[in-house]
């Protein structure tokens, strides 16, 4: 990628493949790729216990940084390039923008959203980057809201159409359409994982791999008055299922043994 790049910007790649409406720039995603995969080498440099490349790539990471916020953000507006969806959530789950500028940047996702009457609108990517960004910035009651509109575009939207399976496309397809897409695509799919992470709250501690650690931190949204989920982790079935009763909340959990968890309830 460093030889591809110019002037520490990555310009090839498909970019959110599949966009609603608005398509970020490719160079957006791909370049805060480039960054993380800079980042990943010099973690496993660190592990190895090659400094020369440890350092050698954490540098090449905060060149890349430099670069990104240079060419695509504008700190007089808190947007990143085109001000889409995507870019802002990009930047974001990307851990590109600024400490100081991170409220700014989630408040103008939000109103993007909003003005969109509480839709999506992004690609194969974005998919992704919204639904993470809006959970680790406490706005799962957001994620869900988009999650369930009966309108286009969105999953439920799908449901509504009849669709069984993912789609690969946002677009209104039938059985009768001349330009059929697959009807059986995993491209969206990360939002099953959603499920798991937010209404479920189940993550795995970042500092203790492999779910020795557990986080279980449920969030109750919408008129959701039930949720259960199972997850074989390596370590064993993780559960967690709560249910409202009345004004009560019961939330149960089990973790596999010579594991720990930590448990946020209420949320």
């Amino acid at each position: 990628l460093t030889g591809k790049a110019k002037d520490g910007v990555v310009y090839i790649g498909l970019g959110d493949w599949a966009p609603h409406k608005t398509e970020a720039p490719p160079e957006v995603t791909s370049t805060a790729y480039y960054y993380q995969d800079a980042l990943i080498v010099s973690e496993i440099a660190k592990m190895m216990g090659n400094k020369k490349d440890e350092q050698k790539y954490a540098d090449l990471a905060r060149r890349i940084k430099i670069a990104f916020d240079k060419k695509f953000f504008n700190s007089a507006t808190a947007l990143y390039a085109d001000g889409s969806q995507t870019a802002q959530s990009c930047a974001l789950y990307q851990g590109l923008v600024e400490e100081k500028y991170k409220g700014r940047v989630f408040e103008n996702l939000i109103k993007d959203i909003e003005r969109k009457d509480w839709h999506l609108d992004v690609g194969i990517l974005g998919a992704k980057y919204l639904l993470a960004v809006l959970l680790e910035n406490g706005r799962a009651d957001v994620a869900y809201r988009i999650i369930t509109q009966k309108t286009m575009p969105g999953w439920s939207y799908w449901i509504e159409r009849g669709a069984t399976t993912l789609w690969e496309n946002w677009n209104d397809i039938t059985a009768n359409s001349q330009d059929m897409a697959s009807q059986n695509h995993i491209m969206f799919g990360d939002v099953s994982a959603w499920f798991f992470k937010a209404l479920a709250g189940i993550n795995a501690d970042p500092r203790q791999p492999g779910f020795k650690h557990t986080i279980i931190k449920p969030q109750i949204v919408g008129n959701l008055k039930y949720v259960r989920a199972e997850y074989d982790s390596i370590r064993g079935k993780i559960t967690s299922e709560w249910k409202l009763i009345g004004q009560e909340a019961e939330l149960r959990v089990t973790i596999p043994p010579n594991t720990t968890a930590t448990i946020y309830w209420p949320p």
